[in-house]
């Protein structure tokens, strides 16, 4: 082992916390009104623990010193054969491998937290229901959710500030120059050079969920449901990417900086079902009895807002090496200017205001001018974060309705053949995905739909 190498006391390689936890659940229902079930209060709450993502890992098996990733192609395989077409491998008594290492590598590298434990979710809630009409129940409720030891991926290596009073390295100034001497490990980059995946991420959400069912009678049924619920996260700009190894966004040693709504989260979302069976014909067993009756109308309707949306773009010039930087709003620019108005049709190639964005002007090469961050840095050319929030513009909204009419005809006493057309988006009503939140030339352009065009479907089923 290399000097300065440290030899891991265990086979987890890490300290393995979290191998033994305890977790608390318990709810209660209580009959609100004394002889009577009308009004039943509801709550409880629980502690559960969560599995990593296995891609996490993946990513740090083939690290050094323990694994190494090949690739061969052109010049990589240029000495191939038929007898070894993808060259020698490497013998597995060759490892550990230790890459040379001096302050002037730049070496890049992924590995996971010492201290890495299973992430924990608390969930708790109170709800009433109420029977208030024959057949129909209503249900209002909040629900609450707090997430610790969250699963996120940060960069170790940012680049330290240096002053007169405090300098790094000798350094007692910050320009883009010096952003090696000033990184706290010496020999690795200061963006993806030291990505750490650790559980250190936090998550609250609180939410009001509603709902109105009615059980089957004179041919109808249907459940209606409303939830007006938010989700804030230590890291809210992607927690899904930063969940399997991705690079995160903006300042990585201040959290409340990265703090925002959750990219997932929708604040208003309301879906109703219903089943509503036709009136058949008295004489059902006649030609026309069979041709007017056992006709049905099935169907979903999804309505909801649109994700929050987090606006980055290359800080080529950052202060601390950090290039992936939320941008740098325009001058007076109000949150209400940010999103174009008119419909999403209509605002399919400008989503986004971009006169809120600070920008150079416009050349030839870039048409659409750099995006600007303020100048920080001694030299002049330095820049810091960019000041626009984490989840601060929503994206298009989903107004969805999935619609089926069914047919059941008797063939014998033991037989029915159902016949059903199903209208999928029926209205095909257009549904388009988020626009492109990276600063560039396609900055607020929408490429894609988050749901098909109208799709329909026969089918007949014999049940037997």
């Amino acid at each position: 082992i290399p000097p300065g190498v440290t030899q891991a006391g265990n086979d987890l390689a890490i300290e393995g916390r979290g191998q033994d936890r305890f977790g608390p659940r318990f709810g209660f229902a209580w009959q609100v009104l004394p002889g009577s079930s009308r009004f039943v209060l509801r709550g409880g709450y629980g502690m559960y623990y969560s599995r990593i993502v296995g891609l996490t890992f993946f990513q740090a098996l083939t690290a050094p010193p323990f694994g190494q990733i090949r690739i061969s192609t052109a010049q990589a395989n240029a000495n191939a054969s038929w007898q070894l077409p993808f060259g020698t491998p490497p013998d597995v008594r060759d490892f550990p491998q230790f890459r040379s290492y001096s302050p002037t590598t730049s070496l890049s590298v992924i590995t996971i937290a010492q201290d890495y434990q299973p992430p924990i979710t608390q969930q708790w809630g109170l709800n009433i229901q109420s029977q208030f009409w024959q057949d129909f129940l209503l249900e209002v409720g909040y629900v609450g959710t707090r997430g610790t030891r969250l699963i996120r991926t940060r960069e170790l290596n940012q680049a330290m500030l240096a002053s007169q009073a405090q300098p790094v390295r000798g350094a007692t100034t910050n320009t883009v120059a010096n952003i090696r001497q000033r990184v706290p490990f010496q020999g690795f980059a200061a963006f993806n050079g030291i990505r750490q995946v650790e559980a250190a991420g936090g998550s609250w959400y609180h939410g009001l969920q509603a709902s109105l069912r009615k059980r089957l009678s004179r041919g109808l049924q249907f459940l209606a449901s409303y939830t007006f619920g938010r989700s804030f996260d230590s890291d809210g700009v992607n927690v899904e990417t930063l969940a399997v190894g991705g690079t995160n966004v903006g300042d990585q040693q201040n959290w409340r900086q990265r703090y925002g709504p959750s990219n997932f989260n929708r604040d208003h979302r309301f879906v109703v079902s219903w089943v509503y069976d036709f009136p058949s014909p008295a004489a059902g067993r006649g030609v026309i009895g069979r041709a007017l009756g056992g006709w049905s109308l099935t169907g979903v309707a999804t309505i909801q807002s649109g994700r929050h949306l987090t606006l980055t773009g290359t800080n080529a010039s950052n202060v601390t090496g950090i290039t992936n930087d939320r941008l740098q709003l325009a001058p007076g620019c109000t949150h209400d200017q940010l999103v174009t108005r008119g419909s999403v049709t209509r605002r399919l190639n400008n989503y986004f205001n971009p006169a809120c964005i600070a920008r150079s002007a416009p050349t030839a090469a870039n048409p659409n001018g750099l995006a600007l961050w303020p100048i920080v840095g001694d030299d002049r050319i330095a820049t810091t974060f960019g000041n626009s929030g984490v989840g601060i513009v929503t994206g298009p909204a989903q107004n969805n309705f999935d619609i089926a009419v069914l047919k059941r005809t008797p063939v014998t006493e033991a037989t029915t053949l159902e016949f059903r057309a199903e209208f999928f988006n029926a209205f095909n009503t257009p549904q388009f995905a988020n626009p492109n939140t990276t600063f560039g030339n396609s900055y607020g352009v929408i490429t894609a739909t988050s749901v098909n065009p109208r799709i329909v479907q026969l089918a007949v089923k014999l049940i037997f």
